[in-house]
C-alpha cells in the first residue's frame, strides 16, 4: 500500500511509515496527558481568604444619609455565648475544596485510562491487520518466486499468450511444439475466464 500526496511526488508513505506516525502520535498524546496531570496536581491553590465586611450596629450613622462607597455595611447580631460559632468553618471549606479537586483529578484519570484502553485496542487491531497483510505478502512473494522458477521459454510463451498471440505464432517464435503453445494459450484463456 503506497500513499502519494498531491504536490509531493517524491514522497511515498508505506504501511510502516504510517504505523510509525500513529505510534508517535500516541506517544505525544500520552506525554501531553502526563504533563497536564502534573500541572493540575501542582496547581493546588490555597483558598483565597474572603474579604471581611465592615460590621456596624443599627445605631451607627442614624442621621447620616450618605453611605461610604466600596464596602457595604453589614448589620449583625452579636453572638449570644462564648461557644457560639458558625455551622461551617474555614477548615471545612478547605477540606471541601481539596475533596472537589481530588474528585476532578480522579475523573480525569479515569478518562485518561479509558482513552488508553481504547488506544490499546486500536493498536491490537492494527497489529492483527499487519499480521494478515504480512501473510498475504509472503504468499504473493512465494507465488512470484514459483513463477520466476519456470522455464524462460514458457515464460515468453505465457507473455505472448497474454498479449493475444495465437498458438502458431507462439510456437514459431519460442521454438516450442504447437501442442505446447496451444496448451499455454488454453491456460491463459482459462485464467482470464476465472478471474473477475
Amino acid at each position: 500500500m503506497q500513499l502519494s500526496l498531491a504536490g509531493l511526488e517524491g514522497l511515498s508513505l508505506g504501511w510502516r511509515e504510517i504505523l510509525l506516525v500513529l505510534i508517535l502520535a500516541i506517544v505525544i498524546y500520552m506525554v501531553w496527558l502526563l504533563w497536564r496531570m502534573r500541572r493540575i496536581s501542582r496547581r493546588q491553590e490555597a483558598p483565597r481568604p474572603l474579604r471581611e465586611p465592615r460590621v456596624a450596629s443599627p445605631l451607627d450613622n442614624l442621621g447620616d444619609e450618605e453611605e461610604t462607597e466600596g464596602e457595604p455595611l453589614v448589620y449583625t447580631m452579636p453572638p449570644r455565648g462564648p461557644d457560639t460559632e458558625p455551622a461551617w468553618t474555614s477548615a471545612d471549606t478547605a477540606g471541601f475544596a481539596q475533596q472537589a479537586f481530588m474528585d476532578g483529578v480522579e475523573r480525569e484519570l479515569e478518562q485518561v485510562r479509558e482513552e488508553m484502553d481504547a488506544l490499546r485496542g486500536a493498536l491490537a487491531g492494527l497489529r492483527e491487520e499487519m499480521a494478515g497483510l504480512r501473510e498475504e505478502f509472503q504468499q504473493e512473494v512465494l507465488a512470484t518466486r514459483a513463477a520466476q522458477n519456470a522455464s524462460p521459454l514458457y515464460s515468453d510463451a505465457m507473455q505472448m499468450a497474454i498479449l493475444g498471440h495465437d498458438a502458431l505464432t507462439i510456437s514459431e517464435r519460442c521454438g516450442i511444439a504447437r501442442a505446447e503453445a496451444e496448451l499455454v494459450v488454453a491456460l491463459v484463456k482459462n485464467k482470464d475466464g476465472n478471474s473477475p
